[in-house]
């Protein structure tokens, strides 16, 4: 009997650490689908070049990927940028998180460059 509570105390701790978008952000333990938006500037969004980048994480002990704004930036050569969003998906414990960047390969007068120290 103590054996099987302690089995469920430890799986109850690894499945309320699985939601793996820990941001504030809506989350949830089996079943998570959540969009955010992170940068933002507004204006004409027609003509952006979109890039992504994805993470993943099983049960929140293993993470692999690179989620990150710089890879998604430069997937799609991008060098100025106007917006990220992220999506978080989990089921059962898998969760891939995905960075959209939107902006522009040049200077366009409107995009905040982000790699710069101003």
């Amino acid at each position: 009997m103590m054996r099987s509570i302690v089995v469920f105390l430890c799986l109850s701790a690894v499945l309320v650490s699985a939601g793996g978008c820990t941001s504030g952000r809506p989350v949830g333990v089996i079943y998570t689908n959540s969009s955010y938006d992170v940068h933002g500037l507004e204006g004409d969004l027609s003509d952006l070049k979109i890039g992504t980048s994805v993470g993943e994480s099983y049960f929140g002990l293993f993470g692999f990927g690179d989620c990150s704004i710089a890879t998604a930036a430069k997937n799609a050569g991008i060098k100025k940028i106007r917006i990220v969003d992220q999506d978080c998906k989990t089921v059962f414990g898998y969760t891939t998180i995905t960075t959209k960047v939107y902006g522009t390969s040049g200077d366009d007068g409107k995009s905040k460059d982000l790699n710069s120290k101003k």
